[in-house]
């Protein structure tokens, strides 16, 4: 039979709710708890199966995303998040309030986003696909629409998605993007792109070589 299982973190306290009965009888120490990575695992039934797995945090976050799971989701709270994926196989990531990043890692990978479903990427500020070596974005406009939520903090602009590079790295910018300028953030120079077919902006990192496939 289906159960629903909530694990809250709160400093050293864990308290675990198993359809809303605390099975501990309340919190139990963890030790001070910083960071780590949330696995599910029952000792008593080893084939038991998890799913619709939702992380949610009151603060920042900076989740790993190493085990992508299209079932699950990952919610940002209201500060600023981070989200780390290996590839673009992951659930929901809502970035909720702050300035929200999702940052793909390697060398040599190709982060295909086009394919993406309405509600896989939600209120996200900037995509960072620096990693460790040459890696390529493939974006369009829709998906640059369906991801952002209101201004972006950064740029002061709305519907604009903010992508950090390196040399070497590329974005392939799929629609019909138009080059309108140059914009500094910081001490760092960005490429300026207009849709005006979803009224949306691109900022890419001048390092970050851009090419536009209408």
């Amino acid at each position: 039979a289906d159960t629903q299982l909530e694990v809250t973190v709160s400093g050293s306290d864990i308290t675990v709710l198993r359809d809303g009965v605390d099975i501990f009888g309340g919190p139990v120490q963890g030790g001070a708890l910083t960071s780590g990575t949330v696995g599910l695992f029952s000792w008593g039934n080893t084939g038991a199966n998890y799913d619709d797995v939702v992380v949610t945090s009151n603060a920042p976050i900076s989740s790993s995303l190493a085990t992508a799971n299209p079932e699950n989701s990952v919610l940002g709270g209201d500060g600023d998040d981070v989200f780390v994926a290996q590839d673009s196989g992951f659930g929901t990531l809502d970035g909720g309030g702050g300035f929200d990043t999702v940052r793909f890692e390697g060398a040599g990978q190709s982060f295909d986003l086009t394919g993406l479903g309405g509600d896989r990427l939600h209120a996200m500020e900037a995509i960072d696909i620096t990693g460790s070596g040459d890696n390529s974005l493939l974006i369009g406009t829709d998906t640059v629409f369906a991801s952002t939520d209101g201004v972006n903090a950064i740029t002061g602009s709305v519907n604009t998605l903010i992508i950090d590079g390196d040399t070497g790295d590329t974005v392939d910018a799929g629609g019909d993007w138009t080059h309108v300028g140059t914009a500094a953030i910081g001490e760092t120079g960005y490429s300026v792109y207009e849709s005006s077919e979803e009224a949306v902006q691109l900022y890419v990192n001048a390092a970050v070589q851009v090419t536009v496939t209408g």
